[in-house]
C-alpha cells in the first residue's frame, strides 16, 4: 500500500511566511510615527499651553522635536526639546534645586518706593547668586505615561494587521 501527496500552495506559503517581517515591520514604522507626532502634539496642546507650563514666548513649544529611526535592528520614536543641554525644558522637566548664578544686566526700573517714576530710567543690576527650589513640572514624561496604554494597544494592533 502506497500513499502518494500532492502539495499544492507551498511556494506561496513559504513566500507568505517570508513576507510577514517586512510587513509588521512596515506596520510598526508607520504607527511608531502616528504615535511620536501625536505625543508631540499632546506635549504642545495640552501641557505647555496651560496644562503644565503657562505659554508665555512660545520658544520651547517650537522646539519641541519628534523623529522615527530605523535600522536593521530596531525602529525607535524620540520626543525631545531642541534646546540644547542644560536647558530651559530640562529645568522645567527635572526641577532644579542649588544655587543659580544671575550675570549683569540693565533693568528698566519704574517704581520707587511703590510711586510710578517718570521719565523710568535703565539701572544695572550687578551679578549675584541667588538659591534656586523649582519643583519639576513634566511634560515630556507625563505625556508618555499618560499614553502608554494608548501607545501598546496602536503597536499591539499594527503588528495583528500586517498578519
Amino acid at each position: 500500500m502506497s500513499f502518494e501527496v500532492v502539495v499544492t500552495g507551498d511556494k506561496e506559503v513559504a513566500g507568505y511566511l517570508r513576507s510577514v517581517p517586512n510587513r509588521i515591520r512596515g506596520r510598526l514604522r508607520d504607527e511608531l510615527t502616528r504615535i511620536a507626532i501625536d505625543l508631540q502634539s499632546r506635549v504642545v496642546d495640552e501641557k505647555l499651553n496651560g496644562g503644565v507650563l503657562n505659554r508665555k514666548t512660545g520658544k520651547l513649544s517650537r522646539s519641541i522635536q519628534e523623529v522615527v529611526i530605523e535600522d536593521r535592528k530596531a525602529i525607535a520614536g524620540f520626543v525631545w526639546s531642541n534646546m540644547g543641554a542644560p536647558s530651559y525644558a530640562s529645568f522645567w522637566e527635572f526641577g532644579f534645586s542649588g544655587n543659580q548664578t544671575v550675570r549683569n544686566h540693565l533693568r528698566l526700573q519704574t517704581k520707587c518706593f511703590g510711586r510710578p517714576m517718570d521719565p523710568p530710567r535703565e539701572v544695572t543690576v550687578n551679578t549675584f547668586t541667588r538659591q534656586v527650589d523649582s519643583p519639576a513640572r513634566s511634560f515630556l514624561r507625563s505625556s508618555l505615561a499618560e499614553m502608554k496604554d494608548s501607545i501598546l494597544n496602536r503597536m499591539d494592533s499594527s503588528v495583528g494587521s500586517a498578519l
